[in-house]
């Protein structure tokens, strides 16, 4: 007699066996909700790849006691936070099933456990003898009869899914309604794998004074489940968390890479209002995020945007005991915007990378600019300054020089250096380079080439003007007393 045994993979078999891990009454009705039953669904991303989303699910809820089983969560759910409510619904007690069905772990809940070994006729006829499965720890061993056998993994065949394994996550809850209608379960919960970036393209015009910039967000999913007709909000701001559960930390490890980009160009922008002490931006409209999928959607332009271009060298004005030398060293290009309507901004700006492109001198399509540099622009609120460093000048560079050392007081440490810092410039136009210092703590300025400007307490500014093709020295004599 040829055995026919059943492998049922059905997840509704494993839910419904769950009797001795989730407490609920025998005569209570069993229904199980999915994506079907959806009616509207909100996401709120926050930075570091955690989201809220919540669900409105339409359920004939009988009146009573029902154990209800929730399909289609996602697999990075937090258990803790789980939140189902409904009008004249009281929620008894939750639970989060996910222990994933794999080979690995069919074979280790099945140890002890009857299973049936295929095997081949001589003409090649197939059949299944019954055994018991001994080991996983190298392989399968099945005792057939009175004997031991080794057979392969595919060649298993199992009567049923272990209790606790699940093909999906669901939640399981047991509830009790005063009356049977049809009601709006509300679902809340949070969960990782979703994640947020803000991203922004400029092009400065062929004279480096005006800026047109475009910002866009991309929204990834890599949660393991898919969502359709979601609206999608992200928060800005950082958010406080405890430690992660142990679920969490068991949660598999997920690279943040799309395996699809779609990109939203239709003009709608997405809106911004502050919230809890941070912004909230909400995309336009719903959209359907699958799994591994990142979307980008246009969140401003502006066009026109004044620019200030300035040159900056640091480290190299020497004070102290140290390299008698330094340089040559290429100051940085910086660009600064105003943040500010009358700029043609003024909005509350998310971090994320700026990527500068510019035309040659006469090339008016877009299409022609040259990548010429990419700056972290950080979170920055209206009416702020933006200032962005795109990379080193090539044809603007500097060099210092130790003059002088002198120790004043063996008791007091006190000294007096001085030095000279020599800038040259090979461009066909004057440029201002803007050379900065940070003073030790009891410094005092004894003599200087042209008047420096103050930072702060510690750091200092010389703005040199540098004529074309042509070169500019700054010296200085300072006294330190710590």
């Amino acid at each position: 007699m040829l055995l026919r045994p059943i492998f049922l993979v059905g997840f509704l078999f494993t839910v419904l066996s769950l009797n001795s891990s989730f407490a609920a009454d025998d005569e209570a009705t069993r229904l199980i909700s999915n994506r079907s039953d959806v009616s509207d669904t909100q996401l709120v991303i926050y930075e570091g790849g955690q989201a809220q989303l919540g669900q409105v699910r339409h359920i004939d809820l009988p009146s009573g006691s029902t154990r209800l089983v929730l399909e289609d969560v996602s697999p990075q759910l937090l258990p803790e936070s789980v939140f189902l409510s409904g009008d004249g619904v009281r929620v008894r007690a939750q639970s989060f099933l996910f222990d994933p069905l794999s080979r690995r772990r069919l074979l280790e809940e099945s140890l002890g456990q009857k299973v049936w070994v295929r095997r081949w006729g001589a003409n090649g006829e197939e059949r299944f003898v019954e055994g018991i499965l001994l080991s996983v720890a190298e392989g399968p061993v099945v005792k057939v009869e009175e004997r031991i056998q080794t057979p392969s993994p595919g060649d298993l065949l199992f009567e049923s899914v272990p209790i606790g394994l699940t093909a999906k996550p669901v939640l399981l809850a047991d509830l009790e309604s005063a009356e049977t209608r049809a009601k709006d379960l509300t679902l809340r919960y949070l969960t990782n794998g979703f994640f947020w970036q803000a991203d922004y393209v400029a092009r400065l015009d062929a004279q480096g004074e005006k800026l047109d910039v475009s910002g866009f967000v991309g929204v990834t999913n890599q949660s393991g489940l898919a969502l359709k007709d979601v609206a999608v909000k992200f928060l800005a701001g950082e958010v406080g968390r405890p430690e992660p559960s142990p679920q969490l930390r068991a949660a598999p490890r997920v690279a943040m890479v799309a395996e699809a980009i779609a990109l939203d160009s239709d003009g709608s922008q997405v809106a911004t209002a502050q919230f809890a002490d941070r912004h909230l931006y909400s995309l336009p409209g719903k959209i359907d995020l699958a799994q591994g999928e990142t979307r980008q959607v246009r969140l401003f332009e502006a066009e026109g945007v004044p620019v200030t271009k300035r040159y900056r060298l640091e480290g190299l004005v020497q004070v102290g005991r140290g390299p008698e030398e330094a340089g040559p060293l290429n100051p940085e290009i910086i660009i600064e915007v105003e943040n500010s309507k009358e700029a043609g901004l003024g909005l509350a700006l998310p971090g994320g990378t700026l990527r500068v492109y510019q035309p040659l001198e006469g090339d008016q399509v877009e299409g022609d600019s040259i990548f010429i540099g990419a700056a972290t622009l950080k979170p920055t609120a209206e009416d702020e300054e933006v200032e962005l460093s795109i990379g080193r000048a090539f044809d603007i560079t500097g060099r210092s020089r130790l003059t002088d050392f002198q120790r004043i007081s063996s008791t007091t440490g006190a000294y007096e250096t001085s030095g000279e810092v020599d800038v040259s410039n090979a461009r066909s136009d004057d440029v201002i380079v803007e050379v900065l210092a940070v003073l030790p703590r009891g410094w005092k300025m004894l003599d200087e080439s042209q008047e420096h400007q103050s930072e702060s307490a510690n750091r200092i500014r010389w703005d040199l003007t540098v004529p074309a093709n042509g070169k500019a020295k700054l010296a200085y004599r300072i006294r330190v007393a710590p």
